[in-house]
């Protein structure tokens, strides 16, 4: 159960000692997380840090922006802090860490994230890979699945030109980097039904963790960002309810 669930009540800790951590400041000071604290309701019950977690492409920047907007909390992408701080975007640390050393980078990267207060984090989608990260998401935050079928992500994926120039393959046995004059890398240019079966693949060796980090799963398969905060705030209430009866 998320830390900060009090009785009947989605409590979150009162935000008097915060260090809201957004992309320029990437070395926020860590806060404990104790029992301690003052806590207080915020907008709508909604507590005041929230990690949304999910595939590439299933809306967690376009989402988390909104609701950073709707519950004036910080908009913190993990992918996007990570590249400012190591001066390099995610392609360029796989190809010159390799997966692991990536992993590495952005674990230590998100214990620094997770210490600060009253934020909304789209989280990159291989996050749930370590435990270690697990378990500190779902002690620091409600975290929220973004779920959504493989050939929706891939539709979305394939419209992105940043997942084709900054992002590796999601299946990391195909990837093709070549070096070209500025420095940077790019990927081979793959078809819809490569990206379709690469999400496919990694869909089904991660389904299972996003499900055992996140405290709700919410479909963005159909919809707008507007429709999906509306309904967002309904499943909220349902999930609140569901505590209240446990």
């Amino acid at each position: 159960i998320l830390s900060g669930l009090v009785g009947s009540e989605m409590c979150i800790r009162d935000s008097r000692e915060t260090s809201p951590f957004g992309i320029n400041a990437p070395n926020c000071p860590p806060g404990p997380f104790t029992s301690g604290h003052q806590w207080s309701i915020q907008v709508k019950n909604f507590p005041d840090r929230i990690a949304l977690v999910g595939m590439r492409g299933s809306g967690k920047t376009t989402l988390g922006r909104l609701i950073a907007e709707k519950l004036a909390l910080q908009l913190i992408d993990c992918d996007k802090v990570l590249e400012s701080r190591m001066g390099m975007t995610i392609l360029e640390m796989f190809s010159q860490f390799g997966e692991s050393g990536f992993r590495e980078k952005e674990a230590k990267c998100l214990a620094d994230l997770v210490q600060g207060e009253r934020w909304i984090m789209a989280c990159g989608g291989g996050v749930v890979l370590g435990e270690t990260n697990r378990s500190l998401l779902r002690e620091r935050s409600f975290v929220i699945w973004l779920d959504a079928p493989p050939e929706t992500l891939a539709e979305r994926v394939s419209k992105d030109p940043w997942s084709a120039t900054g992002r590796p393959p999601l299946d990391q046995s195909n990837i093709k980097i070549s070096t070209i004059e500025t420095n940077k890398f790019k990927t081979e240019n793959r078809s819809f039904e490569n990206v379709r079966q690469e999400l496919k693949q990694v869909y089904s060796t991660r389904q299972e963790l996003y499900k055992n980090t996140s405290h709700l799963r919410f479909s963005t398969s159909t919809g707008s960002p507007e429709e999906w905060w509306t309904r967002l705030q309904q499943e909220f209430d349902n999930f609140q309810t569901i505590q209240r009866g446990s």
